[in-house]
C-alpha cells in the first residue's frame, strides 16, 4: 500500500490490520495517532508564520486553524517589527482605554492584548501548526517523510483502544517510539546547525 496520502495511510492500516469490519474506525485511529504526534513533535516545519489583520479598538483575535503553540507575536514599528512580550493570562493588567499593544496573552481559542489597538494592525503571528490529515489536506510533510510514524501511531491506537491486542500493542508501541525518536534526532542535527 502507498503511504503518499490519507487514503493510502487509511489503506496500509486496514492491511497491517487485517480487518475488513474496521474500516469505518480506521479514520479515528489516525486522528487519535496525530493527537499524539501533535503533543509529541515540535518541528521547524511545524513552525507557521501568518498575517494577522487587526482593526483599530480591537482586544482579541482568533487563533489560526491547526494552531498547537505560540511562538512569537510582532507589531510593525516604521521598518521594523517589535516582538510582543507573552503574559501569562492572570499576569495581563487590562486597561479599556485604546493605545499601542505591548502584551499578549491567550485565552481560550483567542489572543488577547492588554488593551484595545489605537489604530489598525498587521501583526506577524508565529506559532505551531498540528500536523492534520483530511480527504481536502491529503498529505504533509510528516506523512510523505516519516511515514512510518503515522502507520505505527495508527495502529497502536487501533490495538490500544479498541482491539485490545497487548502482544500487538506492544510491538506497534515500540515501532512508533524508535520512529519518534529517530525524528526528534534529526531534528536536533538539524537545529544544531543553526
Amino acid at each position: 500500500m502507498a503511504l503518499s496520502n490519507y487514503s493510502g495511510l487509511q489503506a496500509s492500516v486496514a492491511s497491517w490490520l487485517n480487518r475488513s469490519d474496521l474500516t469505518s474506525r480506521i479514520p479515528d485511529f489516525i486522528t487519535l495517532a496525530e493527537t499524539r504526534l501533535n503533543r509529541t513533535l515540535r518541528l521547524r516545519v511545524m513552525e507557521e508564520e501568518t498575517a494577522i489583520p487587526v482593526a483599530a479598538g480591537v482586544r482579541t483575535f482568533p487563533l489560526p486553524t491547526g494552531f498547537l503553540e505560540p511562538l512569537e507575536l510582532w507589531r510593525p514599528e516604521g521598518q521594523l517589527r517589535v516582538a510582543l512580550r507573552y503574559l501569562a493570562p492572570s499576569q495581563i493588567e487590562v486597561d479599556s482605554l485604546a493605545g499601542r499593544v505591548y502584551f499578549w496573552t491567550i485565552t481560550g481559542a483567542n489572543v488577547e492584548f492588554e488593551r484595545p489597538t489605537n489604530q489598525a494592525l498587521s501583526l506577524t503571528f508565529r506559532y505551531l501548526k498540528s500536523f492534520a490529515l483530511s480527504d481536502a489536506s491529503p498529505t504533509n510533510w510528516l506523512l510523505t517523510n516519516h511515514p512510518d510514524a503515522y502507520l505505527a501511531g495508527a495502529l497502536m491506537e487501533a490495538y490500544a483502544g479498541y482491539l485490545r491486542d497487548d502482544q500487538a500493542l506492544g510491538i506497534w508501541s515500540a515501532r512508533y517510539d524508535r520512529a519518534i525518536a529517530e525524528i526528534n534526532l534529526q531534528a536536533g542535527r538539524s537545529r544544531s546547525l543553526t
